[in-house]
């Protein structure tokens, strides 16, 4: 499992009711270059609390590179920003 922690720029979709599905994101690597991640299954989503913080953290399916791997991504509802947080697989 690799901790990461990475901001992105991610696209979804919100339905009526407000639920959000993570579609696909991009990153900078540490060559500069911009990774995009196409997110094939959300696996499951749940409301978490870190140090005082709101989240949500999505476990999803994704592919990049030529390579599927499970992955967490965590939405911060305060400030409204989304991070790649760590590779589960």
């Amino acid at each position: 499992m690799a901790a990461l922690n990475i901001p992105i720029q991610l696209f979804g979709a919100c339905s009526t009711l407000g639920d959000m599905t993570p579609l696909w994101f991009r990153y900078e690597n540490e060559e500069h270059g911009i990774i995009t991640v196409k997110i094939e299954e959300v696996v499951s989503s749940r409301e978490e609390k870190y140090c005082g913080m709101d989240y949500i953290s999505f476990i999803c399916w994704a592919a990049a590179e030529g390579q599927r791997k499970l992955i967490e991504l965590r939405y911060r509802v305060s400030t409204h920003k989304w991070s790649f947080f760590q590779t589960l697989t």
